[in-house]
């Protein structure tokens, strides 16, 4: 195993067990409240957020490591439309139903 290699194990394991220590700290925070529902949705949005940081900062890394600065262009162009996505869910949805009235008319 090279060192390159070892390198990147190790970060990637640190990586989860940071997210996994986040997670249990939620987790506990979650079921103290009387909306379950309510908490364990905003549990899961907040796991979907650490884990888009993530996948972000670790590919980003290899795309730098490797000096592929275009792909790491487009690569943080589709985190960026991801990261819309799983930040902002309802007023993306208010803006999607929005211009699907102002141009289907319904």
């Amino acid at each position: 195993m090279s060192g390159k290699e070892c390198w990147m194990r190790v970060a990637f394991g640190g990586t989860l067990l940071g997210l996994a220590l986040l997670g249990f700290a939620d987790v506990a925070v979650a079921q103290t409240g009387e909306d379950i529902g309510q908490n364990v949705g905003q549990w899961l949005q907040d796991q979907a957020v650490w884990l888009w940081l993530g996948v972000g900062a670790v590919g980003s890394i290899v795309f730098l490591v490797n000096r592929r600065f275009g792909e790491l262009m487009a690569f943080l162009a589709a985190l960026a439309l991801i990261g819309i996505i799983v930040v902002a869910p309802d007023p993306l949805q208010n803006a999607v139903e929005g211009l699907a009235e102002e141009f289907l008319g319904s």
